[in-house]
Protein backbone atom coordinates (compact mmCIF):
# COMPACT_ATOMS: atom_id res chain seq x y z
CA UNK A 1 0.00 0.00 0.00
CA UNK A 2 1.43 3.36 -1.04
CA UNK A 3 1.29 6.70 1.08
CA UNK A 4 -1.47 8.11 -0.30
CA UNK A 5 -3.53 5.24 -0.06
CA UNK A 6 -2.27 4.74 3.60
CA UNK A 7 -2.99 8.19 4.69
CA UNK A 8 -6.84 7.81 3.12
CA UNK A 9 -7.56 4.70 5.35
CA UNK A 10 -6.13 6.38 8.29
CA UNK A 11 -9.11 9.18 7.85
CA UNK A 12 -11.89 7.25 5.76
CA UNK A 13 -12.02 4.40 8.72
CA UNK A 14 -12.19 6.45 11.63
CA UNK A 15 -14.97 8.73 9.51
CA UNK A 16 -17.17 5.24 8.48
CA UNK A 17 -16.25 3.84 11.84
CA UNK A 18 -17.83 7.23 13.44
CA UNK A 19 -20.97 7.20 11.29
CA UNK A 20 -21.75 3.58 12.43
CA UNK A 21 -21.29 4.93 16.63
CA UNK A 22 -23.83 7.73 15.58
CA UNK A 23 -26.44 5.88 14.77
CA UNK A 24 -25.73 3.27 17.23
CA UNK A 25 -27.15 6.02 19.92
CA UNK A 26 -30.40 6.06 18.65
CA UNK A 27 -30.83 1.76 18.34
CA UNK A 28 -28.87 1.94 21.82
CA UNK A 29 -31.47 4.07 23.54
CA UNK A 30 -34.82 2.66 21.18
CA UNK A 31 -33.80 -1.32 22.28
CA UNK A 32 -33.24 -0.16 25.93
CA UNK A 33 -36.38 2.05 26.37
CA UNK A 34 -38.74 -0.82 24.56
CA UNK A 35 -37.38 -3.50 26.86
CA UNK A 36 -37.37 -1.73 30.48
CA UNK A 37 -39.89 1.03 29.86
CA UNK A 38 -42.86 -0.27 27.15
CA UNK A 39 -43.82 0.58 23.90
CA UNK A 40 -45.51 3.58 25.28
CA UNK A 41 -42.38 5.19 25.99
CA UNK A 42 -40.45 4.35 22.40
CA UNK A 43 -43.17 5.69 21.02
CA UNK A 44 -43.16 8.81 23.17
CA UNK A 45 -39.43 9.08 22.67
CA UNK A 46 -39.66 8.92 18.55
CA UNK A 47 -42.42 12.02 19.43
CA UNK A 48 -39.55 14.86 19.73
CA UNK A 49 -37.10 13.62 16.38
CA UNK A 50 -38.20 16.43 14.15
CA UNK A 51 -36.61 19.06 16.83
CA UNK A 52 -33.64 16.66 17.67
CA UNK A 53 -32.84 16.32 14.33
CA UNK A 54 -33.38 20.41 13.28
CA UNK A 55 -30.68 20.80 16.27
CA UNK A 56 -28.67 17.88 15.01
CA UNK A 57 -28.58 19.71 11.63
CA UNK A 58 -27.33 22.84 12.83
CA UNK A 59 -24.29 20.72 14.91
CA UNK A 60 -23.60 18.88 11.44
CA UNK A 61 -23.82 22.56 9.13
CA UNK A 62 -21.15 24.92 11.36
CA UNK A 63 -18.28 22.13 11.46
CA UNK A 64 -18.87 20.83 8.18
CA UNK A 65 -19.18 24.42 6.80
CA UNK A 66 -15.88 25.74 9.56
CA UNK A 67 -14.08 22.21 8.36
CA UNK A 68 -14.08 23.76 4.51
CA UNK A 69 -13.01 26.98 4.88
CA UNK A 70 -10.13 25.78 7.43
CA UNK A 71 -9.10 23.03 4.64
CA UNK A 72 -8.74 26.18 1.91
CA UNK A 73 -7.14 28.96 4.25
CA UNK A 74 -4.73 25.82 5.56
CA UNK A 75 -4.13 25.10 1.94
CA UNK A 76 -2.90 28.57 1.22
CA UNK A 77 -0.90 28.73 4.31
CA UNK A 78 -3.74 30.98 6.13
CA UNK A 79 -2.73 29.45 9.47
CA UNK A 80 -3.64 32.05 11.52
CA UNK A 81 -7.20 32.63 8.94
CA UNK A 82 -7.95 29.14 9.79
CA UNK A 83 -7.96 29.26 13.49
CA UNK A 84 -10.02 32.01 12.94
CA UNK A 85 -12.67 29.91 11.19
CA UNK A 86 -12.27 27.14 13.71
CA UNK A 87 -13.21 29.70 16.32
CA UNK A 88 -15.78 31.01 14.70
CA UNK A 89 -17.87 27.99 14.27
CA UNK A 90 -17.28 26.47 17.62
CA UNK A 91 -18.48 30.26 19.01
CA UNK A 92 -21.49 29.41 17.14
CA UNK A 93 -22.10 26.15 18.09
CA UNK A 94 -21.52 27.31 21.66
CA UNK A 95 -24.14 30.32 21.18
CA UNK A 96 -26.74 27.82 19.36
CA UNK A 97 -26.55 25.01 21.19
CA UNK A 98 -27.54 27.39 24.36
CA UNK A 99 -30.48 29.00 22.80
CA UNK A 100 -31.97 25.52 21.79
CA UNK A 101 -31.43 24.41 25.36
CA UNK A 102 -33.48 27.21 26.37
CA UNK A 103 -35.84 26.41 23.77
CA UNK A 104 -36.19 23.01 24.32
CA UNK A 105 -36.15 22.90 28.33
CA UNK A 106 -38.73 26.04 28.43
CA UNK A 107 -41.21 24.43 25.89
CA UNK A 108 -40.93 21.25 25.80
CA UNK A 109 -44.48 20.37 25.85
CA UNK A 110 -44.90 23.11 23.17
CA UNK A 111 -42.56 21.52 21.01
CA UNK A 112 -44.09 18.19 21.44
CA UNK A 113 -47.44 19.05 20.38
CA UNK A 114 -46.30 21.20 17.71
CA UNK A 115 -44.80 17.42 16.33
CA UNK A 116 -47.92 15.53 16.25
CA UNK A 117 -48.39 15.18 20.42
CA UNK A 118 -52.11 16.55 20.27
CA UNK A 119 -53.23 13.08 18.88
CA UNK A 120 -51.92 11.46 21.47
CA UNK A 121 -52.81 10.01 24.89
CA UNK A 122 -51.59 12.06 27.75
CA UNK A 123 -49.54 9.66 29.34
CA UNK A 124 -47.64 9.42 26.21
CA UNK A 125 -47.21 13.62 26.23
CA UNK A 126 -46.40 13.57 29.32
CA UNK A 127 -43.13 11.19 29.24
CA UNK A 128 -42.40 12.52 25.49
CA UNK A 129 -42.00 16.05 27.28
CA UNK A 130 -39.74 14.49 30.11
CA UNK A 131 -37.38 12.88 27.86
CA UNK A 132 -37.21 16.49 25.33
CA UNK A 133 -36.76 18.00 28.74
CA UNK A 134 -34.07 15.75 29.69
CA UNK A 135 -32.50 15.06 26.41
CA UNK A 136 -32.29 19.24 25.58
CA UNK A 137 -30.78 19.77 29.34
CA UNK A 138 -27.50 18.36 27.41
CA UNK A 139 -27.96 20.13 23.93
CA UNK A 140 -24.74 21.47 24.86
CA UNK A 141 -22.30 18.54 25.01
CA UNK A 142 -24.79 16.62 22.37
CA UNK A 143 -24.08 19.82 20.01
CA UNK A 144 -20.51 20.32 20.60
CA UNK A 145 -19.52 16.32 20.48
CA UNK A 146 -19.70 16.14 16.50
CA UNK A 147 -18.21 19.64 16.30
CA UNK A 148 -15.24 18.95 18.12
CA UNK A 149 -14.93 15.73 16.40
CA UNK A 150 -14.82 17.18 12.82
CA UNK A 151 -12.21 19.46 13.92
CA UNK A 152 -10.26 16.66 15.79
CA UNK A 153 -10.33 14.86 12.84
CA UNK A 154 -9.28 17.42 10.74
CA UNK A 155 -6.98 18.60 12.25
CA UNK A 156 -4.72 15.96 12.13
CA UNK A 157 -5.95 13.33 14.74
CA UNK A 158 -8.73 10.81 13.05
CA UNK A 159 -8.15 7.83 15.45
CA UNK A 160 -8.60 10.14 18.32
CA UNK A 161 -11.86 11.56 16.96
CA UNK A 162 -13.27 7.85 16.38
CA UNK A 163 -11.87 6.87 20.05
CA UNK A 164 -13.94 9.88 21.17
CA UNK A 165 -17.36 8.85 19.07
CA UNK A 166 -16.24 4.99 20.85
CA UNK A 167 -15.92 5.91 24.59
CA UNK A 168 -19.24 8.18 24.45
CA UNK A 169 -21.40 5.22 22.87
CA UNK A 170 -19.90 2.85 24.99
CA UNK A 171 -20.72 5.41 28.28
CA UNK A 172 -23.77 5.56 26.50
CA UNK A 173 -24.92 1.84 26.08
CA UNK A 174 -23.76 1.37 29.95
CA UNK A 175 -25.69 4.34 31.58
CA UNK A 176 -28.87 3.19 29.43
CA UNK A 177 -28.82 -0.34 31.32
CA UNK A 178 -27.81 1.24 34.87
CA UNK A 179 -30.41 4.14 35.01
CA UNK A 180 -33.32 2.04 33.56
CA UNK A 181 -33.07 -1.54 34.71
CA UNK A 182 -30.92 -1.05 37.92
CA UNK A 183 -31.79 2.48 39.50
CA UNK A 184 -35.93 2.47 36.94
CA UNK A 185 -35.27 6.22 36.06
CA UNK A 186 -37.35 5.04 33.00
CA UNK A 187 -37.42 7.50 29.98
CA UNK A 188 -35.55 10.26 31.93
CA UNK A 189 -32.85 7.68 32.46
CA UNK A 190 -32.61 6.97 28.47
CA UNK A 191 -32.30 10.75 28.07
CA UNK A 192 -29.45 11.57 30.67
CA UNK A 193 -28.03 8.16 29.47
CA UNK A 194 -27.65 9.90 26.06
CA UNK A 195 -26.36 13.22 27.65
CA UNK A 196 -23.67 12.18 30.05
CA UNK A 197 -22.18 9.89 27.34
CA UNK A 198 -21.89 12.97 25.15
CA UNK A 199 -20.36 14.78 27.86
CA UNK A 200 -17.37 11.94 27.96
CA UNK A 201 -16.92 12.59 24.55
CA UNK A 202 -16.56 15.78 24.46
CA UNK A 203 -13.98 15.59 27.27
CA UNK A 204 -11.79 13.22 25.10
CA UNK A 205 -12.10 15.37 22.48
CA UNK A 206 -11.29 18.30 23.86
CA UNK A 207 -7.84 16.59 24.96
CA UNK A 208 -6.02 17.57 21.68
CA UNK A 209 -6.66 21.03 22.19
CA UNK A 210 -5.41 20.36 25.56
CA UNK A 211 -2.28 19.27 24.80
CA UNK A 212 -1.83 21.34 21.41
CA UNK A 213 -1.16 18.47 19.06
CA UNK A 214 -2.49 20.35 15.87
CA UNK A 215 -2.71 23.42 14.32
CA UNK A 216 -6.06 24.77 16.00
CA UNK A 217 -5.65 26.29 18.88
CA UNK A 218 -8.84 27.52 21.33
CA UNK A 219 -7.82 31.43 21.92
CA UNK A 220 -8.93 34.85 21.61
CA UNK A 221 -10.60 35.87 18.33
CA UNK A 222 -12.22 38.76 16.57
CA UNK A 223 -15.99 38.00 15.47
CA UNK A 224 -16.01 38.37 11.82
CA UNK A 225 -20.03 38.35 10.27
CA UNK A 226 -18.80 37.65 6.82
CA UNK A 227 -16.65 34.57 7.85
CA UNK A 228 -19.95 33.39 9.90
CA UNK A 229 -21.93 33.64 7.14
CA UNK A 230 -19.75 31.98 4.47
CA UNK A 231 -19.29 28.98 7.31
CA UNK A 232 -22.91 28.75 7.14
CA UNK A 233 -23.22 29.18 3.31
CA UNK A 234 -20.42 26.05 3.13
CA UNK A 235 -22.31 23.91 5.63
CA UNK A 236 -25.55 24.29 4.68
CA UNK A 237 -26.19 21.34 1.86
CA UNK A 238 -24.75 18.94 4.64
CA UNK A 239 -27.24 20.55 6.83
CA UNK A 240 -30.32 19.35 4.27
CA UNK A 241 -29.14 16.06 3.79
Amino acid sequence: MNEKAKEMSRYVFPAVGGLCVTFLYNIVDGIFVGQGVGSAALGAVNVGVPFITAAMALAVMLPMGGATIIAVRTGQGDKEGANQAFMSALTMTTVISIVLTVIGMVFSKEIILMCGGNHLSSEMVDMATQYLFYYMAFCFPMLMGPCLSAFVRNDGAPALAFVGLCAGAVTNIFLDWLFIFPFHWGIIGAAVASGLGQVISCLILLSHFCRRKGNLRIRKFRISFSLSGKICKCGLPEAAS
